[in-house]
């Protein structure tokens, strides 16, 4: 039997005459709260498990008992004893004198002001047919079966102090990374099933997604630092702000872009199968387009005093406009067919291209060198070739 259930019975009696502190209106705390104040013979509050109740009998002096988890103090019309808060509890109030609780993680005493480190995760839905489910720092979604409504999850990680986890096998879900959070997000999937997560990273933040079985996902990045581990396509990262870096670690299904990277900032793409495109259009931004195994990957634009690069390509990889300060460099171009446009000012080199047909389009007082090319009459390398910068719409 219940606690209050057993205490009010007992009042009554006909034997309840005789028992402390009946006969005075009770005062219920709500679920899992303590003992408040005595009866009038000074009667010891209760001490509750998670999800009791205890009574308090208005008269006397008394000592508060011990909140459990989630709990609330009692009160007393007196003069009482703040509870003792755990994990996310409340300590104990009183009308009169109190002294504050002493809090744990996340709690308040009573009468005083506790811990707040902040939510770590929460979980939105937009469809009843989607579900969340979280766990402390965790939280999953549940994909709708309902086709005509698949459903997106929402996802809000708060807590600088504790990195958050979210799951979206089923696709679609939006996270919003505070500032200074961590964020690890799994937008893995199966098959055609899930994809299209998109990660808000905000300023300070540290925002990892995992896209490899599907594709289609986004990081817009803000001074913070935004890693794409994997990627079956179509990928996005748009790396804005100040001391941002943007990283696709492997793009498999080639098509991925680093949409932007602004001044100062750092943006890479490690490997891809083909198809990828960086925008690496603020001054002084350093940007690496490591192995393109697939060819056709360019850089598209190269900012004044940037530093731009293209590891190993495969064939027909371009840089295609190195603004005037900046550097620009292509190590290897295995089958040819690769080019750089070189603005006044710039430095630009294709370091090897064993197929030959590498070229580099030179305006007057860029400099401009092909360190190894294949002698290939029907493919010759030009390294000042005329000047005509490929404008994108990326």
């Amino acid at each position: 039997m219940r606690a209050d259930v057993f205490v009010l019975a007992m009042c009554g009696t006909l034997a309840a005459s005789l028992a402390p502190g009946c006969g005075t209106s009770p005062i219920q705390t709500p679920p899992g709260g303590t003992g408040g104040g005595g009866g009038a013979v000074g009667a010891l509050g209760g001490s509750p498990g998670a999800g009791g109740v205890t009574l308090s009998i208005d008269a006397g002096t008394s000592q508060g008992g011990t909140t459990f988890v989630g709990g609330q103090g009692g009160t007393s019309t007196n003069t009482s004893q703040g509870g003792t808060t755990s994990l996310g509890g409340q300590g104990g109030t009183s009308i009169n004198t109190s002294r504050g609780g002493t809090t744990s993680q996340g709690g308040q005493g009573g009468g005083g002001t506790g811990g707040n480190t902040g939510q770590v995760v929460t979980c939105t839905t937009k469809y009843q047919e989607t579900q969340c489910s979280c766990t402390g720092s965790s939280c999953s979604c549940t994909p709708s079966t309902d086709f005509s409504h698949p459903g997106t999850c929402e996802f809000a990680c708060g807590s600088p102090s504790q990195p958050c986890a979210v799951a979206c096998p089923g696709g679609s879900c939006t996270t919003e990374c505070a500032a200074n959070t961590t964020c690890n997000v799994d937008c893995k999937g199966t098959g055609s099933v899930g994809g299209g997560c998109q990660t808000n990273c905000n300023t300070g933040a540290t925002c990892n997604m995992d896209c490899s079985e599907t594709g289609g996902c986004s990081i817009p990045c803000h001074s913070a630092t935004c890693t794409i581990l994997g990627c079956s396509g179509g990928c996005d990262l748009g790396c804005s702000g100040d001391n941002a870096a943007c990283r696709v670690v492997a793009c498999t299904g080639g098509g991925c872009l680093i949409s932007a990277c602004n001044a100062g900032n750092k943006c890479d793409i490690d490997t891809c199968e083909g198809g990828c495109l960086v925008k690496c259009d603020g001054a002084n931004a350093v940007c690496n387009l490591g192995a393109c195994t697939g060819g056709g990957c360019d850089i598209t634009e190269c900012g004044p005093g940037a530093k731009c690069t293209i590891g190993n390509c495969q064939v027909g990889c371009s840089i295609n406009h190195c603004s005037t300060g900046s550097t620009c460099v292509l190590d290897t171009c295995t089958a040819g067919g690769c080019q750089i446009q070189c603005a006044t000012g710039a430095t630009c080199t294709i370091r090897n291209c064993p197929s030959g047909g590498c070229t580099i389009g030179c305006q007057t007082g860029a400099t401009c060198t092909i360190d190894n090319c294949a002698s290939n009459p029907d493919a010759p390398c030009n390294a000042n070739a005329d000047y005509s910068p490929i404008i994108s719409g990326l």
